[in-house]
């Protein structure tokens, strides 16, 4: 965990706290590895469940784009110019994370998101999210409330999109 720290003292714009807070996060989805790692790492399986539209480039210093809201103007769209920090192929994924637009100073910092998978049997997947990087405010204890609730919805969209199949963005929007 100080390793943590201390990367994310090395980043611009990230902030740390001297105790390291964690939001954490963790479900089992019916996948196998190979499907939960290629939803978590392409665009077509983030679209899949976590976002209407995707951009990323799957390596260490890559750009990350989770869209939301497309169609609206830069730095409303989403989490926006997110960087890949970590990959560790099959198992893990580290990236960069702002906070939404309701918080504009905030929104300039960042935290990290790290997704680890694990293999609970051949069919299931065990999915662990860990943001960490959060600073000493009442601004940024919104913030943290907020991801709170937003990695639930989140995660539980993993889950049905191996139930049931991807998320329908048109039929969840009206």
């Amino acid at each position: 965990m100080k390793s943590l720290a201390l990367i994310l003292l090395l980043l611009p714009g990230v902030s740390v706290a001297s105790e390291v807070q964690a939001l954490v996060k963790q479900v089992d989805v019916a996948a196998d590895m190979e499907s939960a790692w290629a939803a978590w790492t392409t665009e077509s399986g983030l679209e899949s469940f976590f976002s209407r539209e995707a951009n990323i480039e799957l390596r260490v210093g890559g750009q990350m784009d989770i869209h939301f809201f497309p169609g609206n103007p830069p730095g409303t769209r989403g989490a926006e110019g997110m960087v890949v920090l970590a990959v560790e192929p099959g198992s893990r994924i580290a990236f960069t994370w702002d906070a939404p637009p309701t918080w504009p100073e905030i929104r300039k910092q960042r935290t990290l998101v790290a997704v680890s998978l694990q293999p609970v049997d051949e069919k299931t997947t065990r999915v662990r999210l860990e943001q960490t990087g959060w600073g000493q405010s009442e601004d940024w204890t919104a913030v943290y409330e907020y991801f709170d609730g937003a990695w639930d919805t989140v995660l539980g969209r993993l889950q049905q999109r191996f139930v049931s199949g991807p998320v329908d963005w048109d039929l969840l929007t009206q």
